[in-house]
């Protein structure tokens, strides 16, 4: 069955044709649970996206020897 564990690091990428845009955000030492991120339609740099699909790559980095585990999740512009 899944298992949950801690995570030294938490990235949150973004990206749009395979091109990654850069980084929303970066948490560390995140215990198991829930959180929340907000997408506020603005790229790493402040600028407003331009319309169109893009994805938000989540990378969660073990305390423990590992490799990182990774989720994408498509978005859209309109």
């Amino acid at each position: 069955g899944a298992e949950v564990h801690p995570v030294s690091r938490l990235d949150v990428e973004l990206w749009r044709a395979k091109r990654r845009i850069g980084l929303l955000a970066r948490l560390r030492d995140l215990l198991p649970g829930r959180v929340a991120i907000g997408l506020t339609g603005r790229g790493p740099g402040g600028n407003v996206l331009q319309p169109g699909r893009y994805q938000v790559r989540l990378v969660a980095f073990p305390t423990s020897e590992g490799p990182p585990t990774n989720q994408t999740i498509t978005f859209r512009i309109k």
